[in-house]
């Protein structure tokens, strides 16, 4: 599927969305348990590196994996990660001097 269609114009997020999509589809619910998955399998990665000594590659492999579940989820919302990261860095540096920035909507 991949390279059947011509995806040169388009960057590699929405490539990766694309594909998602195709062949997983877009409920929510499904995506936020590929997620759960994705994070478990990066704690043990972690907890592997951390307990036999051993190089990153396998940890690396899987952010590298939630990063695309993630990328899209927030494409199921209608958002991008460049926007999401963009929205946490402008958090980040408001809450430096107001640090109830955000915090109230969440209740």
């Amino acid at each position: 599927y991949f390279f059947s269609k011509n995806l040169s114009n388009m960057s590699i997020e929405q490539k990766l969305n694309e594909i998602m999509t195709h062949k997983y589809g877009t409920d929510l619910f499904t995506r936020m348990q590929k997620l759960s998955e994705e994070y478990t399998e990066t704690i043990e990665a972690f907890n592997e590196m951390k307990e036999k000594h051993c190089g990153n590659t396998h940890l690396k492999d899987e952010i590298s994996d939630m990063l695309v579940v993630l990328s899209h989820i927030a494409f199921c919302l209608g958002t991008d990660i460049e926007s999401l990261l963009l929205q946490g860095y402008t958090k980040i540096v408001i809450r430096e001097h107001n640090p109830n920035y955000l915090k109230d909507e969440k209740k």
